[in-house]
């Protein structure tokens, strides 16, 4: 399963490079939109392994997420999955929820 890890941020640069580096063992991609932040987020992603898209000023999560999706839509994953830059969710719980999906064919988790 080709599985595409979605990532809005926002001033995470204390975080984002142990969620893309935990993460980055369960997924294929790490895609990490920028949504304006003044701290060195973009930069930390990169390095990390992230591919970044950037907001020249924050827009919101909503803004990023949509973002994200619209770039994701383009390629051939078989599952996105989303979780916050900030450290609230733990990259080891996405083979649980990619198993989930692959078990029971859902659509949205």
């Amino acid at each position: 399963m080709y599985v595409c890890l979605l990532l809005p941020a926002y001033n995470e640069a204390k975080t984002i490079d142990r969620i893309i580096r935990e993460a980055s063992e369960f997924v294929h991609d790490i895609l990490v939109i920028d949504d304006g932040s003044i701290d060195q987020t973009a930069q930390i992603a990169e390095k990390a392994g992230g591919k970044v898209i950037k907001h020249s000023t924050n827009l919101g999560k909503g803004m990023a997420l949509r973002t994200g999706f619209d770039y994701i839509s383009q390629k051939d994953y078989d599952l996105i999955a989303t979780m916050d830059s900030d450290g609230q969710h733990q990259p080891s719980d996405l083979p649980r929820f990619i198993d989930h999906f692959k078990n029971n064919q859902s659509d949205i988790l």
